[in-house]
């Protein structure tokens, strides 16, 4: 970000001075000189930056006073957060352009700079950690490959962590490949044999009968008997629709003018609903 600064040439410290600008985020006063003509900091950036205008423009950046390094993240964000404060920065649209800049930086460690507040019509914004778009069925998913000790699934999901609902087609062939990963998996545990060539439907069918959760299992008699059969006969169809609607929108065809992509709530519909699936039948290969 502080690159990103200097490659466009941005006065860090906008509408106010160095030494206003600075003492938002640091006590001056109490902090050692380089000039040994003066006591603190305050006194030397007045003799360099005001009085006398000889340090270049970026030199707070690499002042190790100020700990503007990756490495001090707290410090970093305060002082990203006060550059495209709107008192310091004063034109809106060049607020607006720092800030999509600094969290295309962000993003890559799970940050990004969000309004909190609105100061005289303008926008304040605070440093938070980023939520990922797949949220809740990510930490399902986690969890299931927790339990089943599988460096498969935990590779799948580093690339979902990456992607999220970015890329809607890389994201629904994961759903696949984590749903028949799960079934492959607890079909190995429970010693139940199946083909190479075995696809979701025939992994599906295994997997039904091993934990005894096919629909014709429940007597008619039971209370909620229909709803049960229901839920359970969609959860095979989750798993079975996510290879085709992967095939007819992704990106393994040409486009014609008139086509029309997946976008990321299909993503997150398909995460979703993997992440159920996975879910339940890992709760009941547990259970049994």
């Amino acid at each position: 970000m502080l690159d990103e600064m200097r490659a466009r040439g941005t006065i860090w410290y906008g509408a106010l001075d160095e030494i206003a600008f600075l003492s938002r985020i640091y006590d001056l006063s109490s902090m050692s000189s380089s000039d040994s003509r003066y006591g603190t900091a305050e006194g030397d950036i007045w003799q360099h930056c005001i009085n006398n205008d000889d340090w270049p423009l970026d030199w707070v950046y690499s002042d190790p006073r100020f700990r503007l390094y990756a490495t001090d993240q707290e410090t970093l964000l305060k002082f990203i957060c006060e550059v495209v404060h709107p008192i310091v920065r004063t034109d809106a649209d060049e607020q607006a352009t720092l800030v999509q800049a600094f969290n295309g930086h962000l993003a890559a460690d799970g940050w990004e700079l969000v309004e909190d507040t609105v100061l005289a019509g303008r926008p304040v914004f605070e440093a938070q950690r980023k939520v990922h778009a797949l949220g809740m069925p990510l930490q399902r998913i986690k969890a299931v490959a927790a339990t089943l000790n599988s460096e498969t699934l935990y590779e799948d999901l580093r690339r979902l962590e990456r992607i999220g609902d970015s890329e809607p087609g890389e994201a629904i062939a994961l759903a696949k490949e984590i749903v028949e990963s799960c079934c492959k998996l607890i079909l190995d545990d429970r010693k139940v044999e199946y083909s190479s060539k075995a696809e979701i439907p025939d992994l599906l069918k295994l997997l039904r009968k091993e934990l005894k959760i096919m629909p014709e299992g429940i007597e008619d008699t039971t209370k909620g008997a229909s709803e049960i059969r229901d839920i359970l006969t969609s959860l095979g169809r989750i798993a079975h629709s996510l290879a085709p609607l992967r095939n007819a929108y992704g990106k393994g065809h040409g486009r014609g003018r008139g086509f029309r992509g997946l976008q990321p709530r299909h993503a997150r519909l398909a995460i979703g609903a993997a992440s159920t699936f996975v879910d339940f039948v890992l709760d009941r290969h547990s259970s049994q």
